[in-house]
């Protein structure tokens, strides 16, 4: 028996989750422990209205790349919430900050 659970069926599952939330609603009782964690990550999060569904797409993609690239579990919702925050403050230069200067180039 292998020591991770089938990432197919795992990714088919999380695909169900997802199209339930962004649909508004759960039309089960029972869920998987990993199911749980997501939900309540979900249920915490600050986001509202279309903004939301809008990130809640965002993380699907996101977790279907990783399980492209071998994942057995899906993030949690959380850490692809900080992943996502660390990644726009990457690109971003602080407020009321300029952006690095170009170097100058020296004219012949």
């Amino acid at each position: 028996m292998s020591e991770f659970p089938d990432s197919d069926a795992i990714l088919a599952q999380f695909n169900l989750l997802m199209g339930e939330l962004l649909q508004g609603g759960m039309r089960r009782g029972r869920f998987r422990p990993w199911e749980i964690e997501i939900l309540l990550d979900f249920e915490s999060c600050t986001l509202r209205g279309a903004a939301r569904r809008e990130v809640l797409g965002e993380y699907q993609n996101a977790v279907q790349a990783e399980f492209l690239q071998g994942a057995h579990l899906p993030l949690r919702f959380s850490e692809y919430l900080e992943r996502r925050e660390r990644s726009r403050t990457k690109r971003k230069p602080a407020k009321g900050t300029s952006p690095a200067p170009k170097p100058k180039t020296r004219v012949r």
